[in-house]
């Protein structure tokens, strides 16, 4: 099922490497700026298609900016990023 994707924070996490998050990848840095733009909620096939991604590399990228809670992952019968 898609996911839906919402902005939550501009702020990175002061304890980032306390977590053992690595740097953000090209693909990581594209999705979370899609994201900070856009300023709406988005279904992760979305995010694939306008960004020329697959959704294996929004998934990876939205796992990552969901552990650093710049981003909410909802499911509202379809999953959805918040």
């Amino acid at each position: 099922p898609p996911l839906e994707v919402q902005r939550i924070s501009s702020r990175p996490l002061e304890n980032a490497q306390d977590i053992g998050v690595r740097p953000f990848s090209p693909a990581t840095q594209l999705v979370w700026l899609y994201l900070l733009y856009s300023n709406e909620s988005k279904v992760q096939s979305d995010i694939a298609r306008a960004l020329q991604f697959t959704e294996a590399q929004v998934s990876v990228a939205v796992t990552l900016l969901e552990q650093l809670a710049f981003v909410h992952r909802t499911k509202d019968g379809i999953d959805k990023l918040d």
